[in-house]
C-alpha cells in the first residue's frame, strides 16, 4: 500500500490522499498496526505541505507509537525525520534537531549512507535557522560528502541549494549565486524536478540582493510557477512576496501590489506572523512611495503589530541554541540506553528506500523563506527605531492634521461666509480680508512645515550637497515672503557679503531660511523690521536672522529645539503654528553637518544664528 500511494503522489495528489484516508480507515477498523502506521505519516505529510503543523504532529506520533512496537526501526527514523521537519517549519530548532538526531543514530547503526547524507543535510538547515553558520556549513559539507560517495546527485543539488541559502543568509551572495547555479546546471541534467523551485526561488533572491533586477524576476516568476503547480502555499506566498519586492526596488508600484496582494491573502489565511509582517512592510512601502499616506499609516498600525510578535526572534535564537545542547545531550543519552538493550539483536535494512524522494521533496522546509527571515531578523532590530519614530511621527501628523490644520481652516471658512453675508462695512471687510491673508499664510506654512517633516521622517530622505549662493537664496525669500511681511507692515532686509557661498542642500537651506524669516514676521509687530545677513568666517557661513519683535524667555529658547518640549505660539497677528520648523531646521542642520543658535530678550526680539559650511 505505502509503495503504491508514493508512487501515486507526484501524479495525482488528491486521488493519493483519498487513498491514504481509506487505508488509514481500513486499517483502524481491522487493527492493522504497520498499515494504520503507514498510513498516519502519509497523512501527517500532507498537514504539514499545508502548514497545519499540529495535526502534522499528532499523526507521526500515531506512526511512531506503532512503528516502536513493530520495531520498524527504518520506518520509525523516517518518521523522526518528518517530526523534525515539522518542527523546523515552526523555527523550534532545538525540537527539530533532536528528532534528526534520533534519526541519524539508527541509520549510522543501519549503515544507510543515503539517509546519513539526508540527516547531515536537515541538521546544517537547523544550525542556520539560529545562525550558526559555522556549524550548518560544517553538516551541509558532511552531507555532501556522503552524498558524493555514494554517487547521489540529486542529493548533491539538494545540498548544494542549501549552502546557497546559507551564503544568502551571511551576505555572500555572490558565493551564494556561483553554488546556487552549480545545483541548476546538474539539475538540467536530470530528471528530479522537485527541488527546482526551490532552486529558481533562491537564485532569484541572490539576483534581487545583487541589484539585477531582470534576472531576479525571471527565476522567481519559474519558482512561483512551480510552486502553484506543486500547491505549496507557503512558498507561493514566499515567492509572490519576493517578486512585489524587486518590482519596489525597480519602483514599479502597481505591479508590486498585485504580486503582494496574492501573498497578503495567503499569509493571513495561514495566520503567518513572518510573512505578514514581511507583508505589511512591503505594502507601507508601496503605500508611502504612492503618496497613499492615510492608507500607509493604517498599515503601519499591522506593520508594528507583527513586529511586537517578531521582538524576541533574536532572544529565541539564544535560548533555541541553549535547548540544542541539551537536546543533543539528552539524545545521546537514548542512543547509549537504546544500544545497551539492543545491542545482540539483529538490525533490518529498510526495504521502502523509495520514501527517500518524498522527503527530500519536503527537505527544503526552509528554503523559499530563510533568507528573507534570517535577513529580516537581523535587520530587525537596526530598523526597530526607525518604525517606532516612523510611527510617532504618523500619531503627530494626524493630530496636527486634527487640530492645527483644522481649527484655521474653520475660522477661514467661517471668515468667508461672514465676508459674504454682506453684514460689514468697507473697514470692517478690509480687516478681515487682511486677517484671512494672514490666517491662510500661517495654515499654509504649518502645512508646509508638517509635509516637508513628514516626508524627510518617514522617507528618511538624504541630503545633496552643492554650492547655494545664500545672496541669491535670500533674495527668493524676501520676494517670496514680501506680501506677507507687508500685510503687517513689516520691512525685510537684507545684508550678505559679496562672496558668501554654502555647501549645503539647497532644497533643506531654502526651507531653513524660509522658515526663519516667516517666523521672525510673524513674533513681529507692525512697523517693525526683519534683517537676513551673511559672512564668510574662515570655511564656515555664518547666517542670521535677526527680528525687533516679542522676543523669548530664557526657559523658551532653551527648549526651542527639543522635539519633546515643542510648543506651538501665536504671533503677534494671532497667527498659529505647530512648532515644526525649528524642529525640522535643527534636523537638516544636522544632517549637512551645520549648527543654529538664538540670543533673545522678552520685549527687544531675537536672532537666530545658522553656522553651516562654506564652499
Amino acid at each position: 500500500m505505502l509503495g503504491s500511494i508514493k508512487m501515486l503522489i507526484p501524479v495525482d495528489p488528491d486521488s493519493a490522499l483519498n487513498l491514504t484516508r481509506a487505508a488509514y480507515e481500513l486499517s483502524q477498523k481491522v487493527g492493522y498496526a504497520e498499515g494504520l502506521a503507514d498510513a498516519s505519516w502519509l497523512l501527517g505529510t500532507r498537514e504539514m505541505h499545508l502548514a497545519q503543523y499540529k495535526k502534522a504532529m499528532s499523526y507521526y506520533e500515531q506512526s511512531i507509537e506503532h512503528y516502536k512496537k513493530l520495531k520498524l526501526e527504518a520506518k520509525l527514523a523516517d518518521v523522526y525525520v518528518l517530526a523534525g521537519i515539522n518542527e523546523g517549519m515552526q523555527q523550534h530548532s532545538a525540537g527539530a534537531l533532536g528528532w534528526f538526531l534520533r534519526a541519524i543514530s539508527i541509520y549510522e547503526k543501519l549503515h544507510d549512507d543515503f539517509h546519513i547524507a539526508d540527516v547531515n543535510y536537515k541538521i546544517g538547515m537547523v544550525y542556520g535557522q539560529v545562525d550558526d553558520y559555522k556549524n550548518a556549513i560544517l553538516y551541509s559539507e558532511r552531507s555532501l560528502a556522503y552524498a558524493t560517495r555514494i554517487g547521489n546527485e540529486d542529493m548533491e543539488v539538494t545540498v548544494w541549494n542549501n549552502l546557497g541559502v546559507l551564503y544568502g543568509q551571511m551576505g555572500a551572495y555572490d558565493k551564494a549565486l556561483s553554488v546556487l547555479q552549480q545545483a541548476r546546471s546538474h539539475i538540467s541534467d536530470s530528471t528530479w524536478l522537485p527541488p527546482l523551485p526551490d532552486v529558481f526561488l533562491n537564485l532569484g533572491i541572490a539576483y534581487k540582493e545583487l541589484g539585477q533586477y531582470d534576472k531576479a524576476l525571471l527565476y522567481l516568476d519559474s519558482a512561483l510557477i512551480g510552486h502553484t503547480v506543486n500547491r505549496f502555499p507557503v512558498r507561493i506566498a514566499g515567492a509572490a512576496q519576493m517578486i512585489a519586492g524587486v518590482y519596489v526596488k525597480m519602483k514599479r508600484y502597481d505591479l508590486a501590489y498585485s504580486y503582494l496582494q496574492k501573498s497578503l491573502g495567503i499569509a493571513k489565511d495561514l495566520d503567518d506572523v513572518d510573512l505578514n509582517y514581511d507583508n505589511s512592510v512591503l505594502l507601507h512601502q508601496i503605500l508611502t512611495a504612492q503618496g497613499k499616506y492615510k492608507e500607509a499609516a493604517v498599515v503601519f498600525d499591522d506593520v508594528m503589530d507583527y513586529h511586537s510578535k517578531l521582538k524576541g526572534v533574536d532572544e529565541r535564537a539564544h535560548v533555541e541554541r541553549t535547548r540544542m545542547a541539551v537536546e543533543m545531550q539528552k539524545v545521546q543519552d537514548e542512543v547509549d540506553a537504546l544500544s545497551r538493550m539492543s545491542r545482540e539483536r539483529t538490525r533490518q535494512r529498510n526495504l521502502f528506500v523509495g520514501f527517500s524522494s518524498v522527503s527530500l521533496l519536503l527537505a527544503g522546509f526552509a528554503v523559499s523563506t530563510v533568507v528573507q527571515k534570517r535577513k529580516k531578523h537581523r535587520e530587525l532590530l537596526e530598523k526597530h527605531e526607525e518604525l517606532e519614530e516612523a510611527n510617532r511621527t504618523k500619531d503627530r501628523m494626524f493630530a496636527v492634521i486634527s487640530h492645527d490644520l483644522r481649527s484655521p481652516l474653520n475660522s477661514i471658512i467661517g471668515s468667508i461666509e461672514l465676508f459674504e453675508s454682506e453684514v460689514l462695512n468697507e473697514e470692517e471687510r478690509r480687516m478681515m480680508l487682511n486677517n484671512l491673508h494672514l490666517s491662510a499664510s500661517a495654515t499654509l506654512e504649518t502645512l508646509d512645515n508638517l509635509l516637508h517633516w513628514g516626508s524627510a521622517q518617514i522617507k528618511n530622505s538624504e541630503t545633496r550637497s552643492e554650492a547655494v549662493d545664500i545672496s541669491v537664496l535670500a533674495d527668493q525669500t524676501r520676494k517670496l515672503l514680501n506680501n506677507v511681511a507687508a500685510h503687517k507692515s513689516v520691512t525685510l532686509t537684507q545684508k550678505i557679503d559679496d562672496v558668501c557661498i554654502a555647501r549645503f542642500d539647497r532644497a533643506q537651506l531654502a526651507f531653513i531660511m524660509r522658515n526663519l524669516v516667516v517666523n521672525a514676521i510673524k513674533f513681529s509687530h507692525e512697523g517693525q523690521q526683519v534683517e537676513v545677513s551673511g559672512r564668510k568666517e574662515n570655511d564656515r557661513i555664518i547666517l542670521q536672522v535677526r527680528d525687533e519683535g516679542i522676543g523669548m524667555s530664557p526657559d523658551l529658547v532653551e527648549g526651542l529645539f527639543d522635539p519633546a518640549k515643542r510648543v506651538s505660539h501665536k504671533g503677534t497677528y494671532g497667527e498659529r503654528g505647530v512648532g515644526l520648523g525649528l524642529v525640522l531646521i535643527n534636523e537638516f542642520l544636522q544632517k549637512n553637518n551645520g549648527r543654529i543658535s538664538v540670543s533673545s530678550k522678552e520685549g527687544s526680539g531675537s536672532c537666530f544664528e545658522v553656522d553651516i559650511p562654506a564652499v
